[in-house]
């Protein structure tokens, strides 16, 4: 079952200060998160439910100048998660709590009527806790002895200038500077008492300075068409100065053209990096046969090229539109483990194991096509439909590995599994269906009601999973998710200008299905909501 509480409050005074506030509460009595399979009565099992609760509040302070505008937001998230070990695995005693609070202020002054200032200043502070008391591991209520706490705080600086002009009635340039600084603390304990004797972990990064910056300035320039057609274009550059990676271009470049009745021809061709993760890049940790830390600071950032064409087409009260892109990764960063290279793939025991990391050794390639309809069939019937189509591939080659690792290592894959002796190429996209399709239809009936369904399928993909009888560590086998469909309806009533309430079935038709092997997902599920909107 499911609750939900919200609210919300706007005052706008007569000399134009604008205040608003909000609160959002929900109370979740949840099912089991992992999959049971056991068909064995006799076998202990907890089957403990998984609830959920999140409470999310803030507000925001506004005043409207002659030349301007300022605001300050402010929004805070709580919640708790009852959680498991993991896929067909559960834990009776697992949780993860997680509280965030973001502050940001914006201003917007005019210099001109064409010309115009905007500045946006943010900060973000986060932490995560997840703690693991001892599961209870018989009916006698024995446990397994395992006590694991880990807590993750973050914060996140960003501020941005921008300057936006209008050339002429057609053309305009945006461009800026900004700047961007990430930092992280982590620590962690563990402790067992298992058939070995005790056994205690401590991980904790105070002593390392896990924190980047970045430095950025960009241009883009628009050029408008025509209202019923004509040529238009977007042009952009963007220049990044990462405090490790260095500096980093991107571009964007999209023209398009209109044609009569609102038919649309349009072509993108954008680059773009990621970052690796103040985890990838600092994480500590080493094993007792470790070659290396698991984080990496040699990372460099991942990164894309993207093309896309697709045609819009109007037709009376409908608009399709069909699509196809593309898109290559250089530099992916890739999760590995090591091992000696003095013993055989097909021979290594726990004993060759040299830890595990992180490096810069994929290439990804995902193509497709995407294909959109929507629009008014009658005067009281609206519809959307859209459905895609992906495919893709990784390559790995051995000489992206670094020659201080190659020279002494074999590099396993951990996504795949596989080792990395030659050139490899993998067709999979893992949890990533080829094809998906929606469905959402909506029909006006009359005197404040309304009613409408929407459809879901998503087709069949591979999931990785551990197969002892493969390895020792990462020996990850590959199963198929199976295909699902779902169809929600719902019927509305508005009352009244002040009353709406809203019946909602979803899964209908209580299909079983999985998203990602080894967890639950809801069956059918009933809802119904109430607001009272005042003035």
């Amino acid at each position: 079952s499911l609750a939900q509480l919200q609210a919300s409050l706007h005052h706008r005074t007569e000399n134009q200060w604008n205040i608003s506030g909000f609160a959002h509460s929900m109370q979740v009595s949840g099912l089991d998160a992992s999959l049971d399979t056991l068909s064995d009565a006799g076998v202990f099992r907890t089957n403990d439910r998984d609830d959920f609760r999140k409470l999310d509040f803030g507000g925001r302070v506004g005043k409207a100048f002659d030349r301007g505008n300022f605001n300050v937001n402010y929004r805070a998230v709580r919640q708790t998660a009852d959680i498991d070990a993991g896929a067909y695995r559960d834990h009776d005693n697992a949780q993860l709590e997680f509280q965030r609070d973001f502050l940001q202020a914006d201003g917007d002054y005019s210099l001109s009527e064409n010309h115009s200032l905007r500045a946006i200043v943010g900060y973000t502070a986060s932490q995560r806790l997840n703690t693991q008391n001892p599961a209870t591991i018989d009916a006698a209520g024995n446990t397994d002895q395992t006590l694991f706490r880990g807590q993750y705080e973050g914060a996140l600086f960003t501020a941005e200038l921008q300057s936006i002009a209008s050339l002429s009635q057609k053309l305009r340039l945006m461009s800026g500077i900004g700047l961007y600084n990430e930092a992280m603390r982590f620590d962690t304990y563990f402790f067992t008492d298992g058939m070995f004797g005790p056994f205690e972990s401590v991980v904790n990064y105070d002593t390392v300075d896990t924190q980047i910056q970045q430095g950025y300035a960009f241009a883009q320039l628009r050029y408008a068409a025509q209202e019923d057609q004509g040529f238009g274009f977007t042009l952009g550059g963007r220049a990044t100065r990462h405090s490790l990676a260095g500096t980093i271009a991107s571009f964007e470049a999209n023209p398009y053209w209109k044609f009569a009745e609102g038919n649309m021809l349009f072509f993108t061709l954008s680059s773009g990096f990621l970052a690796p993760s103040l985890f990838q890049l600092y994480d500590p940790t080493s094993g007792f046969s470790a070659f290396t830390t698991r984080g990496n600071l040699d990372l460099k950032p991942e990164q894309s090229l993207s093309t896309e064409m697709a045609y819009r087409l109007q037709r009376g009260g409908l608009q399709y539109q069909l699509g196809v892109f593309r898109n290559q990764v250089r530099d992916a960063i890739s999760y590995v483990y090591l091992w000696n290279r003095q013993a055989s793939p097909s021979a290594l025991g726990f004993a060759d194991y040299r830890g595990d990391t992180y490096l810069n050794m994929a290439e990804q390639f995902t193509y497709g096509v995407e294909a959109s309809v929507q629009g008014n069939l009658t005067s009281r019937l609206t519809f959307n439909a859209n459905m895609s189509y992906v495919e893709g591939s990784f390559r790995f080659d051995p000489n992206d590995i670094p020659e201080e690792i190659r020279a002494g290592h074999f590099v396993q894959l951990f996504d795949f599994g596989s080792f990395v002796t030659e050139e490899l190429v993998a067709n999979d996209l893992v949890r990533r269906p080829n094809f998906m399709a929606n469905l959402n239809m909506n029909y006006l009936i009359g005197k404040g009601w309304t009613s409408g369904f929407f459809a879901r399928f998503v087709g069949a993909r591979s999931d990785i999973f551990y197969q002892a009888n493969l390895g020792p560590f990462g020996a990850l086998a590959t199963r198929e998710v199976a295909a699902f469909s779902t169809l929600d309806i719902q019927v509305a009533k508005q009352i009244n200008t002040s009353w709406t309430i809203q019946g909602r079935i979803e899964n209908l038709s209580n299909n079983s299905f999985s998203e990602i092997n080894g967890f639950a997902t809801r069956g059918r599920g009933f809802y119904l909501m109430a607001r009272y909107q005042f003035k």
